[in-house]
């Protein structure tokens, strides 16, 4: 048996959008985030921006394992072959100078059979709770960097990791 195991990296993810512009997405959505009540106090009065206030906003990284694993078995293995006979008078049949009884219609020829089998599966693990989570495949396109010293060093100061449950 041959195993090899790739190498491992670190690959940070390129931010798709900037701090200013994820402000101004939340603030268009404002309304949104609060939907039930401006529906049923709209009638009363519109909000104001004046209303608003962005009180908190951070820089999140979620850390993820995308694990890509591949297998190829190569065996033999010996098996019996069910033949069928031609007809029920069939009592014994001859195959390559061997006689084989014909039991229930049937003969049984043991055989050798090469074996072939290549396998292949992919997940993305989050790496706080350690569960397959296929949510996370929106990510692995994204254009990414890999880290070649501290992780801390690439990540600017404000950002924080997620700590899902």
């Amino acid at each position: 048996m041959q195993i090899e195991v790739a190498n491992q990296r670190i690959l940070l993810l390129k931010d798709q959008i900037s701090p200013a512009q994820a402000k101004d997405i939340a603030w268009q959505k404002k309304l949104g985030a609060f939907d039930t009540l401006s529906k049923m106090t709209s009638f009363l009065s519109k909000p104001k921006d004046d209303d608003f206030t962005l009180t908190y906003s951070e820089h999140r990284y979620e850390p993820f394992f995308h694990v890509i694993s591949k297998a190829r078995y190569e065996y033999t293995r010996t098996t019996n072959y069910q033949i069928s006979a031609s007809g029920k008078e069939v009592k014994t049949v001859t195959l390559h100078d061997t006689k084989y009884d014909v039991l229930n219609n049937h003969i049984h020829v043991p055989v050798l059979e090469y074996c072939l089998q290549e396998e292949r599966d992919e997940n993305l693990i989050d790496a706080i709770s350690g569960k397959n989570t296929p949510q996370l495949q929106q990510y692995v396109a994204m254009t990414s960097v890999e880290v070649t010293g501290q992780l801390k060093d690439e990540v600017g100061a404000g950002a924080i990791s997620s700590r899902r449950r």
